[in-house]
C-alpha cells in the first residue's frame, strides 16, 4: 500500500492580507489496520464516517479541500467534499452528541455557508465583530 497523502493547510495570512492556496487531499490517514478515510455522504445533514479505504484508485466522496485563509470570511477555513458540501460541527443546541459527558459533538456534512460551525484550524480572532455602529460621544 502506498504512503498516506499528508497535507497541510497554509497558516493564516490575516496578518499580512494574502489568500492562501487550497490543499486537495484524499484525507487518508494510518491507523492501525491499515489506512482510513473520512468517506462524504453526499447529503447535507447526514453524518460523515471513517472507515478503511478502498484498494485502488480512491473514490471521489473521499475527496477533500482543505481551505485556510481566502480572504473572505465566509470561505476561509472550510473543508470541502467533491460535491461542493462542507464539513461541519453538528450544532451542540440540538443536543445529539458523540460524547455526551464531554459535550462532543458530531460531523456532519452541510450546505456552506459562513457559520463557524463550519470553520476548521481557524484563528481564534476570525470571526467578525458583533459590534456595528458602535461610537463615542
Amino acid at each position: 500500500m502506498p504512503e498516506p497523502t499528508r497535507t497541510a493547510t497554509p497558516p493564516a495570512s490575516s496578518t499580512l492580507g494574502r489568500p492562501s492556496p487550497p490543499t486537495t487531499t484524499f484525507n487518508r490517514n494510518l491507523y492501525p489496520g491499515g489506512y482510513h478515510c473520512l468517506i462524504s455522504p453526499a447529503v447535507p445533514t447526514q453524518y460523515v464516517d471513517v472507515t478503511a479505504c478502498p484498494a485502488g484508485p480512491l473514490p471521489h466522496n473521499v475527496k477533500w479541500t482543505v481551505r485556510g485563509y481566502t480572504g473572505d470570511y465566509a470561505t476561509s477555513y472550510r473543508i470541502e467534499d467533491d460535491d461542493g458540501y462542507c464539513l461541519a460541527a453538528k450544532d451542540v443546541a440540538l443536543g445529539d452528541f458523540h460524547n455526551p459527558e464531554l459535550r462532543a459533538t458530531k460531523a456532519i456534512l452541510a450546505v456552506c455557508d459562513s457559520s463557524g460551525l463550519q470553520k476548521w484550524n481557524a484563528p481564534p480572532d476570525l470571526a467578525p465583530s458583533q459590534f456595528k455602529d458602535v461610537g463615542e460621544r
